[in-house]
């Protein structure tokens, strides 16, 4: 017998509720799917399809089965879901907001279109990024120079219809910008990443020639 056997407990949650409560000490990297886990578990249910073969019944194991048709023909809803639904409580929220920050070199911008469309796109000449409209920004407005890339979300908002940046009315903004990953491999691109990191101000994309 070791302490592994004493379970760990805290004397003032169990005054406080009157009932037994297990304490652990959540710190790794995990928390967020260990809590998830057991928060939205549910009651354990398996999937299963019956089929008939040469008259006889025959349970075909869930491994065999098309998850993707089960899903859609019947979704399963449990009771802690359907209730929280049925009240219309708030599913998810995210707080504060985050504001993606698109990192590409001059002529790379990303441009997505349908098929037969391709161009009608191009005829529209270069697409506007949050990048391109951050240089234009630094050019128009003197004051918009005294903040970082990832700092703009605080100070402007972006209209995603529009694709212009704008400056924000309300003074008190909790959007944060956080620009894509870019790995050290990607040699240009990720210094252009750096960069943006430290210079304010900036006009136009460097020349790495």
């Amino acid at each position: 017998m070791d302490n592994c056997w004493v379970v760990p407990y805290n004397a003032y949650l169990l005054l406080c509720y009157n009932a037994h409560m297990n304490v652990e000490y959540c710190a790794s990297v995990k928390v967020a799917k260990y809590l998830y886990k057991y928060i939205f578990k549910d009651h354990d249910h398996a999937v299963i399809a019956i089929t008939v073969d040469n008259n006889s019944l025959v349970v075909v194991d869930n491994s065999m089965t098309d998850e993707i048709r089960n899903y859609i023909d019947c979704r399963y809803i449990g009771t802690m879901e359907a209730v929280w639904r049925i009240f219309h409580f708030p599913l998810h929220n995210q707080c504060p907001a985050v504001q993606l920050l698109q990192i590409h070199l001059e002529n790379q911008e990303p441009v997505i279109f349908r098929d037969g469309q391709a161009e009608a796109v191009v005829m529209k000449g270069e697409p506007k990024t949050t990048l391109t409209e951050f240089f234009e920004s630094n050019s128009a407005e003197p004051t918009a120079t005294e903040f970082l890339y990832h700092e703009f979300p605080k100070h402007y908002s972006w209209n995603a219809s529009a694709k212009h940046l704008s400056w924000r009315k309300q003074d008190s903004c909790h959007t944060i910008g956080r620009m894509y990953t870019v790995h050290p491999s990607q040699a240009d691109l990720y210094y252009l990443r750096v960069l943006l990191l430290h210079v304010r101000g900036p006009t136009t994309l460097p020349n790495y020639e």
